[in-house]
């Protein structure tokens, strides 16, 4: 980086180009994250999914990620299935 003072005492800076050149190594594609907000959920099962997570040491965040996780491999047939052996 050039640095030189202007007339007004400001302080000018030019970058030299080639001293910041892209890399040759590819860097990732940035993924798009989606935000979304899950409204009326019983209270109870709100608070029994967290202290569930607390005392497994987990976040909600990664219970939550698990979840939509296995229902995209496997859909519902864990679920159903353990409501059979209730």
């Amino acid at each position: 980086m050039i640095t030189r003072q202007s007339r007004s005492n400001h302080v000018i800076r030019k970058t030299d180009h080639r001293a910041t050149r892209r890399s040759p190594i590819p860097c990732r594609t940035k993924r798009l994250v989606v935000n979304y907000v899950l409204r009326q959920i019983d209270p109870e099962l709100w608070e029994a999914v967290k202290a569930r997570a607390a005392e497994e040491g987990r976040s909600l965040r990664f219970v939550l990620l698990a979840l939509l996780r296995a229902y995209a491999k496997h859909g519902f047939s864990v679920v159903e299935n353990a409501r059979r052996h209730d």
